[in-house]
């Protein structure tokens, strides 16, 4: 697992083992529009932020970014080393999970709503400590409880879900959030971020546990090209019609 806090560069054995690596980003990038700087600016919420435009698509962004996960204040800091970190862009002095960034960029350009799958207790400010309860939640199949609670989907028909590759898989937390959210009947298009790994039996998982909804590769992004997702993500954009 590796969308994590990290204060040293991750070790080649680092990212082959926990194809979890998120996206890593060197340095700051510029919002792109008034709009997603706007939807930035807004306190992490565990309740649906909606778009300020409007959501002419009928678009639901639900994204799980570690830096919004943990008590680790360090990460908020502009002295934190966001170079060294495989999970943290640099924005405005503040440290910004990937997934964060790629979350609000989507909205800004769609007028998608945005909400962030928040676990009730956060994880260990150590970064070996995440690792290890990351693996374990995995192995022994546990579904840690979330503060992010999703009732009405009715305004939806399509679902963008962002996440990390966590030990080849979901992180624990998506699935819980899909364990315990119904989106039959929607559009799910998976975007994830990893070391190396891909989508590996995401889409698969996705599907059992959403099995009243139609699963669909978006695109995955790999740390090393997270400089550019901006690019990456408006270039899979342009094939949706969701652009605004």
């Amino acid at each position: 697992m590796k969308k994590e806090l990290i204060i040293a560069v991750c070790s080649l054995t680092m990212i082959v083992a926990l194809t979890a690596c998120g996206p890593a980003v060197t340095g700051k990038t510029e919002g792109s529009s008034a709009q997603t700087m706007e939807l930035e600016n807004q306190k992490t919420s565990a309740s649906v932020i909606h778009n300020p435009v409007g959501n002419s698509h009928k678009i639901l962004i639900a994204y799980f970014t570690y830096p919004e996960n943990t008590d680790a204040k360090a990460i908020h800091s502009d002295k934190y080393d966001v170079m060294a970190s495989a999970s943290l862009n640099a924005r405005d002095g503040k440290a910004v999970g990937n997934n964060a960034v790629l979350a609000m960029y989507m909205a800004g350009k769609t007028g998608a709503d945005t909400v962030s799958i928040l676990t009730e207790k956060p994880y260990p400010e150590s970064y070996d400590e995440t690792v290890a309860q990351g693996k374990k939640e995995i192995e022994n199949s546990e579904l840690p409880a979330l503060k992010t609670h999703v009732t009405d989907l009715s305004g939806y028909d399509t679902v963008i879900l962002i996440y990390p590759n966590w030990w080849g898989t979901l992180p624990a937390p998506v699935q819980t959030f899909l364990h315990d959210t119904d989106l039959s009947g929607k559009n799910i298009y998976a975007v994830v971020t990893s070391g190396g790994s891909g989508f590996s039996d995401t889409i698969q998982l996705i599907q059992q546990l959403e099995p009243g909804a139609s699963v669909k590769e978006g695109f995955a992004l790999h740390h090393s090209d997270m400089a550019d997702a901006e690019g990456a993500a408006q270039k899979w954009l342009e094939t949706t019609g969701w652009l605004q």
